[in-house]
């Protein structure tokens, strides 16, 4: 029975070639875009979802004021001093990583290349879960002069992932530094606001170039907190901290060049990043995109379908009309 639905089903669409093709051609059409548009805005929405305390990662922001009360921007960066201070004085925060990209002059042998690099604390594959193929994740950034690579860099400089022990140099202030290759993870997934190639530690960062100013803004400072922690709680103690801690570095901006800014500090969800539009992803963060995007590819595929489905509705009654 089942075999002849089959053959009279075949036979109709033969014996009506042009209706077949319009009716069956539309709907498809129409359901493959909304399957498109579908996957697009599935993958917008998916964007840092694959680690494992998502949803206790926070990145600090920044809030700057003239001497009116007007807001003079949204920040999204810090100094090197907030994260482990934060950490030190609030028992919500449970840990803190710092990242922050730059470029690099990398020789290999007698070839030398331009290379974008990640500096990052020595926990970052502890709060953030991206799979290493070699190296220990607690001790891959603890020596000063030690590197992680990607598994294409590593093929890229080397020719295969087993790199664990070799060395590029890296120039550093006008000479070549040699960093040994502790570690090699899997390429960053694309649905990642954080995207590296070569991860550096944040200690060597921090010893080229030191800082303790609370003023200075210029790395991406990411908390991890309690599960049952409150984020405005939190932001609350954070600035009760900065007005401590910075009080004097204020003061003395103040008389020496006539800083009259004030900061408001507060705290952002990972998830939320990739589709603020008040808090972006910039720098070291990549792929901003805005949540408008969606709304409108996905109100464009819902009339897609309503339209195609019109489409097969009309002609299938016209030929039922025919038939009767």
């Amino acid at each position: 029975m089942l075999k002849n639905y089959f053959v009279i089903a075949i036979r109709n669409l033969w014996r009506n070639k042009v209706f077949s093709i319009i009716n069956i051609s539309g709907l498809s059409i129409g359901l493959t875009c909304c399957m498109l548009i579908f996957l697009y805005t599935k993958d917008e929405v998916s964007y840092d979802r694959f680690h494992e305390k998502k949803n206790q990662i926070y990145r600090v922001t920044a809030d700057v004021f003239d001497d009116k009360g007007q807001e003079a921007f949204k920040g999204v960066k810090t100094g090197l001093v907030q994260g482990p201070s934060f950490k030190q004085n609030i028992p919500e925060v449970e840990d803190f990583v710092r990242v922050q990209g730059s470029t690099y002059v990398v020789k290999k042998g007698k070839e030398t290349f331009n290379q974008e690099v990640l500096f990052a604390d020595d926990n970052f594959f502890s709060v953030f879960s991206f799979p290493l193929i070699n190296g220990n994740p607690k001790k891959v950034l603890s020596d000063l002069n030690s590197m992680v690579l990607s598994d294409e860099a590593a093929k890229k400089y080397f020719g295969t992932t087993d790199v664990i022990g070799k060395t590029l140099d890296l120039q550093v202030n006008d000479k070549f530094q040699p960093f040994v290759i502790s570690g090699v993870t899997k390429r960053s997934p694309q649905n990642s606001t954080i995207k590296f190639d070569v991860l550096l530690p944040m200690k060597f960062r921090g010893k080229i170039d030191p800082d303790n100013s609370w003023l200075n803004m210029f790395i991406s400072t990411f908390l991890v907190l309690n599960p049952n922690a409150d984020p405005k709680a939190v932001s609350a103690k954070m600035m009760q901290i900065y007005a401590d801690k910075a009080k004097d570095q204020l003061r003395k901006a103040k008389q020496r060049d006539n800083f009259n800014y004030s900061v408001i500090w507060g705290l952002q969800p990972l998830l939320q990043i990739h589709l603020s539009t008040d808090y972006t992803a910039q720098d070291e963060l990549t792929d901003p995109s805005s949540p408008v995007n969606s709304y409108i590819l996905t109100g464009i595929a819902v009339f897609i379908l309503i339209i195609a489905c019109i489409n097969f509705i009309n002609l299938t009654i016209a030929r039922s009309l025919k038939r009767s």
